[in-house]
């Protein structure tokens, strides 16, 4: 895992997953890759590739997403690579 990040600026409930390698969605969206927003972790609802090593996932929330924490702390689902991501993975969500 790269980054976690948002559009500048922000779209409500969307943000970046970037990996350092490929990532290929599978699946209309990642499972158990988490954001916390006023203290709930929400699971992705839509995911999009953006490119080979980014998906645009869309979380159940109209709150901006820059600043929140993010987490994979469980067996990721829906992208092919989920078995070779190292876990746990948590960090700050950043705006560009």
């Amino acid at each position: 895992m790269d980054y976690v990040g948002t559009d500048d600026p922000p779209e409500p409930g969307i943000c970046y997953w970037v990996f350092d390698g490929p990532a290929t969605l599978n699946a209309p969206a990642p499972g158990n890759f988490r954001v916390l927003v006023a203290g709930d972790y929400l699971q992705a609802i839509a995911a999009w590739q953006e490119n080979e090593y980014a998906i645009k996932v869309q979380y159940p929330t109209d709150e901006v997403l820059d600043g929140c924490q993010y987490s994979i702390d469980e067996h990721p689902t829906g992208i092919v690579q989920a078995a070779s991501i190292v876990l746990p993975q948590e960090g700050t969500i950043h705006a560009p």
